[in-house]
């Protein structure tokens, strides 16, 4: 696997989210409150009686589903705290940065004003004026061209 690849394949498992595992493999030994988190985790329904609340948990566990938890889980902070481990392990791997193009090579942005010309209308007009159609057989063809240089702007 690439090491650009395994940051696009983060995937959060129960040990990485508080609240995302049981501390008993009897799932009726829970609290409410336990169970309700355990459902969270997975994007299943919270509410209801405990006894709905197992049952759910058992059918998640028999699907074989228990270890799948929402990346979006505390509004993605556990997703972002655990791609953030996965960027640094591969930054000091030196083998995996000669692989990352990605994540190497950035130079700081200058910025500066910008330009009161450089507006919305200018653009297309510019992307009108220098586009170029081309024929179905891949030459220019002119009447194309002159029809699209006099349509509106977006």
């Amino acid at each position: 696997m690439a090491a650009s690849d395994s940051i696009y394949s983060v995937k959060l498992t129960p040990d990485d989210v508080p609240g995302a595992k049981f501390w008993s493999t009897n799932v009726s030994e829970h609290s409410v409150c336990t169970l309700q988190c355990w459902l969270g985790c997975r994007g299943l329904p919270v509410g209801g009686l405990e006894d709905n609340l197992i049952k759910r948990c058992m059918s998640c566990i028999k699907a074989g589903k228990s270890g799948e938890i929402l990346k979006s889980i505390d509004d993605g902070t556990w997703f972002q705290k655990k791609a953030q481990q996965v960027i640094e392990k591969m930054e000091t791997t030196s083998s995996t940065l000669s692989t990352a193009p990605l994540l190497t090579g950035w130079k700081k942005f200058s910025s500066g004003p910008i330009p009161k010309a450089f507006t919305y209308g200018v653009i297309c007009e510019n992307i009108i004026a220098t586009a170029r159609l081309m024929s179905t057989d891949g030459v220019d063809d002119n009447e194309y061209s002159a029809a699209f240089n006099t349509s509106k702007p977006l």
